[in-house]
């Protein structure tokens, strides 16, 4: 619970940084089919709990690789 509490403004963050990146595309929660989830921080039970609460979702994907995913990301941003 300290440790919630403690990125709780973290989890604020990112939720906000959801919806303008979901209003700057003309989208909603609803519209979104998956979420694949790939980083450090979706490790984080509450961000996992946050993200499933606001897309409604009862299932989140952690089927690829995250560390692999985001190491193949910073490639491309790169080349």
């Amino acid at each position: 619970d300290e440790f919630n509490n403690a990125i709780q403004f973290l989890i604020d963050r990112v939720n906000h940084l959801i919806d303008k990146t979901l209003t700057s595309c003309g989208l909603t929660c609803e519209s979104i089919d998956e979420v694949i989830l790939v980083g450090g921080a979706t490790r984080t039970p509450s961000i996992r709990r946050m993200l499933q609460q606001k897309f409604q979702k009862n299932e989140l994907c952690y089927s690829i690789n995250a560390d692999a995913a985001v190491a193949q990301g910073a490639a491309i941003q790169c080349a």
